[in-house]
């Protein structure tokens, strides 16, 4: 529903160009608020993009959450052509998600105006009025409701698929981005069915004869 709703949100592209990075990439908010154009290879044989760096709460760029943060992300054909069809139209800048200025999109205006606009545009929302900062940013977000969750929960949908379609879990912790195994496996280990192992587990006995 919420690419769906992303297609059809706005006529230049860029809601679909946003959460494809976040979605189908993985991409953490801050990395893709501080995402520089020149990390972008679209016309590769193997389209990726670069995370080398993120955009803090005060709309600076600085270094990744850690050094494994700094990775490369390979992208699917649609996402290339959403991030494409949105730079045919974008403010001229070095970043691929400014503001209307060209400078670094800060958080709160990616959720106020953004986030929760697209949210209600997809029908997926809480019984619960959103903020009154957005409400009263124009008549047009009066009546918007609080989403049914934050741009975070799109980085879990990555990682859920990852685990579906087999990926390991040092392999997950390189795409994520996590410093650590263990936060890989505190976050997501429950994700990864137990049958297999179980399975092997008894067959070691087999094993030693």
């Amino acid at each position: 529903r919420l690419l769906e709703a992303a297609r059809t949100f706005d006529n230049t592209g860029r809601a679909d160009a946003i959460v494809r990075p976040l979605m189908p990439a993985g991409l953490r908010a801050s990395e893709l608020r501080g995402l520089p154009r020149r990390s972008l290879s679209l016309e590769a044989a193997q389209p990726k993009l670069r995370v080398d760096q993120r955009a803090d709460r005060f709309e600076e760029i600085g270094p990744t959450k850690s050094k494994n943060s700094r990775r490369d992300i390979v992208l699917g054909l649609k996402t290339v052509k959403a991030i494409k069809t949105w730079l045919e139209t974008a403010p001229r800048s070095e970043f691929v998600f400014p503001n209307a200025d060209g400078n670094i999109q800060s958080y709160s205006n990616l959720w106020n105006r953004f986030w929760v606009p697209l949210m209600n545009h997809a029908g997926l929302v809480t019984d619960e009025p959103a903020s009154a900062t957005v409400r009263n940013w124009s008549a047009a977000q009066e009546g918007l409701m609080q989403p049914r969750f934050g741009l975070h929960m799109l980085r879990h949908v990555y990682a859920s698929l990852q685990i579906r379609q087999g990926v390991k879990p040092k392999r997950l912790q390189a795409l994520m981005g996590h410093a650590t195994l263990k936060l890989t496996m505190d976050t997501y280990g429950h994700l990864w069915p137990s049958d297999d192992d179980d399975k092997l587990a008894a067959n070691v006995e087999n094993v030693l004869g």
